[in-house]
């Protein structure tokens, strides 16, 4: 790593001279003549030769130096024409001071010494980022597992950046050598990924300098903040995924994982704690996905009941086309949990096209893809897996997706053409010749091959995980994570422990659950317990401290109910066979509990029903809701005596109704394991509201509608305690709605298209219409009075708005600004609007507002201070 020792403040510029260009066309001769040679060099060298010639991207990766010869003949006439007609790639430049680049030089020494990185929060060092003339603070250490990422020049990095800025709009990123994920595979990978609506992190090319020292071309590689749930249009939550610590100190130790060369023994982390600590609702999504997989994982709960087994099918079935392992190694596998859906979705992480499979072997199959195969032991995992698989390949060979490939990988290629002229493209004829192989599969012809593995003794570097749990009742979990009996000699804690000492666990054979014992002992919320272990046999003692985790759960948290249980605790509901759907009978009914229907239930409220439910009373449907209401004789959805929770509708296959009804007094869905914002919810369920009213409403969203389409039209919402209606990544119309005596915001729209018509919004304390996260929006005939700001456009958002009217705006009728740095400026397009009052119009810089065809000054406004100390402050 040849890097000067005194950083330069300004990037130099560097351009592509005609002597440079000459000395390159030398240096390709040259490398041909060596090439030459080599051949005749002897077959070590010759291999040798052909090794780094693929490592630098100047032959497709082979073990045959035949065919490596082949490929560098077949495209070295290639090279001047490429190397003229290379995009350039964005530049970054890297400021480390001395001390500090010698810090990491010294992590890089230790990590070759002893084959591997390992990684502490002590390793990050200050630096500074300068890209498009800014300088940013960041902080950055050395990225990777194995010495790919550290041999040579372009060694890998993980960045934070500091000061809540961000680069490329993300907080968190690695730069790393292309050729360590095998150059532009690795992005097709996650581009394949994100078309079938998997979570995969982005990924593209930078040409990058360090203290004025050309590292040369790098790959950015987006990292699990909260970015990468925005971005792919998830509700902000927690991603998890299993500690690999034991498994790197065991190889330390033994020169092999051994037995941590499984997921069993290793503990369930999330990304970011310090954020997740700051949040109740993140400390509950957190509790609540341990407590499935852990349910998963002892074996209390079905796939079925913990996964998207959808998503997950999808990830699976790519992965199996692309023929990719890596990323299905329990250790690089990242868990995305949707706090709607309480279910956990794959994150693509780390696939790897440098690792494919070489053999006829489903790579579902290999003996390394263990917690898949678990997986897989589910018939509608499996039953899914073939499914999805079969569209997957269909969509890849009727062209569609390859097309969209082979457009992203030009891009791709023009840059990386920069440092590696000599790189191939990808065959896309070789990927849709493996899928038609694997348009064979069916359910009945998938086979499992669980392998049976031994291991000699190890030193352990851990033998037990001790664990404080407080559900259902609090107790100690001691869990034996070595393949042979342990004793339990002690537990030190301020009061006794009720239990026989030495206390002996079972072995927890190589791949099967683990073995442990439950020890009933009432702690203290920061109470230390000290736990002494042996290996039975052996005199060396271990000690752990105790670690708060979360209990297993033994159900989904909104595990549907038998229909004919539902139908027998509930005497108003009954099943219409023609129409196959529940029915709620015509009359006035208490809803003592919290009915959860199975999937694809239609629901069908009748005219004049009056519901009353209790206070931990509501309804989840996972079919259409048909509420159809007349204007005489309308259908009523109220609270016994105070609040019930509401109504929540998740995945529908069909299109809910409302019509003419009116629904008081909700409070919010809080179950035990599974919240969501939204009293009245619609998640991937489309829907039709008219002439409905939701009033009295005391939780943060009256009615939330995500990753659907709506329409609502003359809806009333009034007298709620914070937003009236809430679309998330939703398209529809709002016409002729009103809004009134809200605390919160009227309309508040994240990453969605709406079209709102003839409406009125009065009497709000916050913002009367708010859409950021690239919404789009077009407003007409609109009337704002008595509200805390007109209209707020944030983050990359953009409103037109024509015939509107602002009364009585107390802070300010237009502002477009940036709340969150990663996506950009917003922009307001407002003809023939009249403001009555304050005339107060705020552009923050760079975010543009024209209003009646006049462009409004824009200005610096520091947004984090309104939001976190002024007037948009939420006061709950």
């Amino acid at each position: 790593m040849k890097i000067k020792q005194t950083p330069r403040k300004q990037p130099p510029r560097v351009t592509k001279t005609p002597r440079k260009k000459l000395r390159m066309a030398c240096f390709f001769l040259v490398f041909v003549g060596v090439f030459v040679v080599g051949f005749f060099c002897g077959i070590k060298y010759r291999n040798a030769l052909v090794g780094e010639l693929s490592v630098r991207g100047f032959t497709k990766r082979s073990n045959s130096f035949t065919l490596g010869a082949k490929n560098f003949l077949r495209t070295l006439p290639k090279v001047p024409q490429r190397y003229l007609k290379a995009s350039p790639a964005q530049k970054i430049y890297l400021n480390i001071k001395f001390k500090h680049l010698s810090k990491l030089q010294k992590k890089r020494s230790e990590a070759l010494s002893i084959g591997h990185l390992t990684k502490t929060d002590d390793d990050y060092v200050p630096a500074e980022v300068i890209i498009n003339g800014e300088t940013l603070a960041v902080k950055l250490r050395l990225k990777g597992d194995d010495l790919d990422h550290l041999r040579g020049n372009k060694i890998s990095l993980r960045v934070k950046v500091r000061d809540g800025k961000h680069i490329f709009g993300m907080r968190r990123f690695s730069l790393q050598a292309p050729h360590t994920k095998g150059y532009q595979a690795e992005a097709l990978i996650h581009d394949h990924m994100r078309l079938e609506g998997i979570i995969a992190p982005r990924y593209f090319f930078v040409d990058t300098y360090i203290n004025g020292s050309r590292m040369g071309i790098m790959a950015v590689e987006e990292h699990f903040s909260k970015e990468i749930q925005e971005f792919h249009g998830r509700r902000e939550s927690v991603i998890l995924c299993f500690d690999e610590s034991l498994m790197w100190q065991s190889t330390n130790a033994n020169a092999s994982a051994g037995v941590f060369e499984n997921y069993t023994t290793a503990t369930l982390r999330a990304f970011h704690p310090s954020r997740i600590e700051k949040s109740p609702q993140l400390q509950r999504n957190l509790q609540t996905a341990i407590g499935l997989m852990r349910g998963f994982l002892e074996g209390k709960l079905r796939a079925e009941d913990v996964f998207d087994i959808e998503l997950f099918a999808k990830f699976f079935a790519i992965s199996e086309i692309w023929n990719t392992l890596h990323g299905l190694r329990w250790n690089n596998m990242r868990f995305y949990y949707n706090p709607i859906t309480a279910k956990m979705e794959p994150v693509s992480f780390d696939v790897n096209a440098n690792y494919v499979e070489d053999n006829s072997l489903l790579v579902l199959q290999h003996r390394f893809a263990t917690l898949p195969r678990h997986m897989m032991q589910s018939p509608k995992m499996k039953e899914a897996y073939v499914r999805n698989l079969h569209k997957v390949i269909q969509r890849l060979v009727e062209g569609e997706t390859i097309s969209t490939l082979r457009k992203n990988e030009q891009g791709y290629l023009q840059i990386l053409f920069g440092d590696t002229p000599l790189l191939g493209s990808f065959s896309f004829s070789n990927l849709v010749k493996r899928a038609r192989t694997l348009s064979q599969i069916t359910v009945d012809n998938y086979a499992t091959y669980v392998p049976k593995m031994v291991f000699s003794q190890f030193n352990y570097p851990q033998i037990v995980h001790a664990y404080l749990v407080k559900e259902p009742t609090k107790h100690i979990e001691i869990h034996n994570v070595s393949d042979v009996p342990i004793e339990v000699v002690d537990i030190k804690a301020q009061k006794a422990v009720s239990c026989s000492l030495p206390m002996v666990i079972a072995a927890s054979p190589f791949g099967q659950k683990l073995q442990y014992h439950c020890v009933d002992y009432d702690f203290a919320a920061q109470e230390k317990i000290e736990i002494t272990v042996r290996l039975q046999g052996n005199e060396k003692l271990h000690k752990t401290v105790a670690l708060h985790y979360a209990g297993v759960q033994n159900s989904h948290p909104i595990s549907p109910q038998p229909l004919m249980q539902i139908l027998r605790e509930n005497s108003f509901l009954f099943w219409d066979k023609n129409r196959r759907c529940v029915v709620v009978k015509k009359g006035e009914w208490r809803v003592e509990k919290y009915i959860v229907f199975p999937q694809g239930i239609q629901v069908r409220i009748q005219s004049g029903c009056k519901l009353y439910f209790a206070e931990k009373a509501g309804l989840l449907i996972r079919g259409a809701l048909l509420a159809n209401g007349e204007a005489q004789n309308p259908i009523f959805l109220q609270a016994v005596k105070n609040t019930w929770c509401g109504i929540t509708v998740l995945e529908a296959n069909e299109s809910s109704q409302l019509t003419h009804v009116h629904i008081h007094n909700t409070s919010g869905h809080l179950l035990p394991h599974w919240s969501i914002t939204g009293a009245i919810t619609f998640y991937k369920s489309d829907v039709q509201i008219k002439n409905c009213t939701i009033a009295h409403n005391s939780c943060e969203d009256a009615l939330n509608i995500i990753h659907s389409q709506f329409l609502l039209e003359n809806v009333h919402i009034h007298d709620t305690i914070s937003d009236a209606f809430d679309a998330d990544f939703a398209e529809g119309i709002v016409k002729g709605c009103e809004f009134f005596q809200i605390a919160g915001d009227a309309v508040d729209s994240s990453g969605s298209k709406i079209k709102i018509y003839n409406t009125t919004i009065r009497d709000i304390k916050d913002k009367a219409l708010s859409f950021g996260e690239r919404s789009k929006v077009e407003a007409r005939n609109i009337h704002i009075l008595r509200s805390g700001t007109g209209v707020a456009v944030k983050d990359n958002s953009y409103l037109e708005i024509l015939q509107a009217k602002f009364t009585d705006i107390k802070h300010a009728a237009l502002m477009a600004y940036i709340k969150k740095n990663e996506f950009g400026p917003a922009e307001i397009h407002a003809t023939d609007v009249e403001i009555i009052g304050k005339k107060n119009i705020i552009a923050q810089t760079q975010s543009t507002i024209v209003l009646n065809k006049k462009v409004i000054e824009t200005q610096d406004i520091d947004i984090d201070k309104i939001y976190k100390d002024g007037y948009m402050k939420k006061k709950r």
